[in-house]
């Protein structure tokens, strides 16, 4: 990165005009530039959507808007999951989706202590991914 870093400094200094601008922006993660943290579950399911597989390993098969959010194809297991997307892991049981219905709870904060579903919480994983340049 460090020496992007000083060619496009190079690029800056040069007179001859052919720069007039130079901008740096993270190469190594094109979604660093644009990452806001998510306030809400839209924000959150489309951020998610975005990093299933690069992140996780998921691959989205069927996004819709009833309970189960997605299918998501596991290529460690080689197995479909159904993933219920939620902001906060609680917001599953406020919402009264039925247990059977999903295979993992997805959200960005995990708020609650004991669960019978697994729950994968994205947040900090995330914030680590697309802080980073």
């Amino acid at each position: 990165m460090l020496v992007v870093f000083y060619f496009l400094e190079w690029l800056a200094a040069r007179k001859d005009d052919v720069f007039d601008i130079v901008s740096i922006e993270c190469v190594h993660n094109p979604l660093a530039a644009e990452f806001h943290e998510p306030k809400n579950e839209t924000e959150f399911r489309a951020l998610f959507e975005k990093l299933a597989l690069k992140l996780y390993g998921y691959k989205i098969s069927v996004s819709q808007e009833r309970c189960p959010d997605l299918l998501l194809y596991d290529k460690e297991i080689k197995e479909t999951v159904r993933a219920e997307v939620e902001y906060k892991a609680s917001d599953f049981f406020k919402h009264k989706h039925k247990f059977d219905s999903v295979d993992l709870i997805v959200c960005w904060i995990n708020d609650i202590k004991k669960s019978h579903i697994p729950i994968l919480e994205c947040g900090k994983k995330i914030r680590k991914y697309c802080g980073s340049c």
